[in-house]
């Protein structure tokens, strides 16, 4: 029957010597007999010990919206009629006009 992975400083530093090549996760994790989550959680719960600072995601200003669509072009809000700039096939309201009642629905 198979014994549960213990993690030992030997195996931990063959880890992270794999890491730095091109191996992936889940080859490390075959070649150490432990699945890739658990190399992946053994070694950011180090970096997290050792006082390591890990990468924060980059928030943006205004809705996450504009952040993964382009402006595509122009278009007149349907509710106050004023030009602005599209981002989806399906923008119809200006961000003002998104921040009334009307618009929600209230």
């Amino acid at each position: 029957m198979n014994q549960p992975f213990k993690w030992t400083d030997d195996n931990f530093k063959k880890a992270l010597e794999l890491s730095k090549t091109s191996m992936s996760m889940s080859e490390i994790g075959r070649e150490l007999g432990t699945t890739k989550n658990a190399v992946l959680g053994k070694i950011h719960r180090e970096k997290l010990k050792n006082g390591y600072k890990l990468k924060k995601l980059q928030k943006t200003r205004g809705a996450s919206h504009y952040y993964y669509f382009k402006k595509i072009g122009r278009g007149k809000c349907n509710l106050c009629q004023k030009q602005f700039d599209i981002h989806s096939k399906f923008d119809r309201f200006c961000m003002t006009c998104k921040k009334t009642d009307m618009y929600v629905g209230s």
